[in-house]
C-alpha cells in the first residue's frame, strides 16, 4: 500500500512539473486579473444551497433509521463537517470523522457509519452519470449524443421499474460476500432500510438536486473568466479534476487537482494559461468556501456539544 502511494505521488509530482513549466505566469495573471466579480461571487454564494440540500438528505437518511430527534441545525453542523473534511482529506476519508461527530447524538457507529457511506455512493454515482452526460454531450455529435442519452435514459427508467416490482434483499447478496467484507458492512437491518425503493428514491432524487445546483458554480467560475464553453463543458472540467484529486489519494488533491483541470480545459479548447487562472478561480469559488463553513460548523458543534453536557438533568418522577 505504501508503495502504491509512493508511485501515485511521484506520478503526480511529474505531471505536476510538466504542467507548471508549460505555463506563462504572467498570462495567467492577467486572466486572474480580468475575471470578472459578480459571477465569482455567485460561485461563492452558491455553496450554500447544495450544502443545505446534503444536510436535509442526511436528516431523512438518519431518521430513517431511527434517529429523527437529532435537531436539523446539528445535522447541518455535522454534514458540513464532514464534507468540509472530505476535501481536505486524502480519498475524501474525512467524511468518515461525522461518525465521531454524531456519537453525542446517541448514534451507533455502524449506523452512522452506513449513513455516511450510503451518501459517498449516491454522490459518486450521481457524479459520475453526470460526468457521463457532460462528456457526451460535449464531446460527440449530436447525433450520437442523442441516441447514447436515449438509450441511457431507458436503461435507467427500466431499471427503477424492475427494482420497485421486485426489491431485492440486500441480504441475499450479503449473505454470498466473503466474511472480511461482510465485517465492514452495517447491519442488515439498517441496509434494508436504506434499500427500500422509497428511501432510495429520495434520497438519489436529493442527491440530483445537489449537483445539479453544484454544476451551477464551475459554470460562473467560466463565466467569470469570460470562457464560453457551457454549462456541461464547466461541470467536465470540474469533476474530472475532483476524480484526479480524489485518486491521487493526497490531502485536498494538492497538486493533482490543478494539474487535471487544466489539461481538462484545454479538452474543451481553453489554453493552458487561461486553464490555469481557472483552476485557480475554482479552487477559490468551489472548494475554499466549503471549507471555510466546514470550520464555522467545526466551533458551531464544540459549542453545542459543550451546552448539551453542561445542561442540567431533567427532573423524573419519583415514582
Amino acid at each position: 500500500m505504501r508503495s502504491y502511494r509512493l508511485w501515485i505521488a511521484l506520478l503526480v509530482v511529474a505531471i505536476v512539473f510538466y504542467t507548471v513549466g508549460r505555463l506563462d505566469w504572467a498570462a495567467v495573471g492577467a486572466a486572474l486579473l480580468e475575471a470578472r466579480l459578480v459571477p465569482m461571487l455567485g460561485a461563492v454564494l452558491l455553496v450554500v444551497f447544495p450544502l443545505g440540500a446534503r444536510s436535509a438528505r442526511a436528516r431523512f437518511l438518519l431518521g430513517a433509521v431511527g434517529h429523527a430527534e437529532i435537531p436539523p441545525s446539528r445535522v447541518a453542523a455535522v454534514t458540513v463537517f464532514g464534507f468540509s473534511l472530505s476535501s481536505l482529506t486524502p480519498g475524501g476519508s474525512g467524511d468518515l470523522l461525522r461518525v465521531a461527530a454524531l456519537k453525542p447524538y446517541g448514534v451507533a457507529a455502524p449506523v452512522s457509519a452506513a449513513v455516511v457511506v450510503y451518501e459517498r455512493v449516491l454522490d459518486v454515482a450521481v457524479m459520475a452519470v453526470l460526468l457521463g452526460v457532460a462528456l457526451v454531450v460535449t464531446l460527440l455529435p449530436p447525433d450520437v449524443a442523442a441516441t447514447l442519452l436515449g438509450a441511457g435514459v431507458l436503461v435507467l427508467a427500466l431499471g427503477v421499474v424492475g427494482y420497485v416490482r421486485w426489491q431485492p434483499d440486500p441480504g441475499v447478496w450479503m449473505s454470498n460476500l466473503p466474511e472480511r467484507i461482510r465485517a465492514i458492512l452495517p447491519p442488515l437491518e439498517i441496509a434494508r432500510i436504506l434499500f427500500r425503493p422509497a428511501v432510495l428514491g429520495r434520497a438519489l432524487s436529493t442527491t440530483a438536486v445537489v449537483f445539479l445546483a453544484e454544476a451551477l458554480r464551475p459554470w460562473l467560475v467560466l463565466v467569470a473568466l469570460g470562457i464560453d464553453a457551457g454549462f456541461f463543458a464547466a461541470w467536465a472540467i470540474f469533476t474530472l479534476a475532483w476524480l484526479a484529486g480524489l485518486v491521487s489519494m493526497l490531502p485536498l488533491g494538492v497538486g493533482s487537482w490543478e494539474a487535471a483541470a487544466i489539461w481538462a480545459f484545454q479538452l474543451y479548447g481553453v489554453d493552458a494559461n487561461t486553464g490555469a487562472a481557472g483552476a485557480v478561480l475554482l479552487r477559490a469559488g468551489v472548494t475554499l468556501p466549503a471549507m471555510a463553513l466546514g470550520v464555522l460548523s467545526m466551533f458551531m458543534l464544540r459549542r453545542a456539544v459543550g451546552d448539551d453536557s453542561a445542561a442540567p438533568p431533567t427532573e423524573q418522577d419519583d415514582g
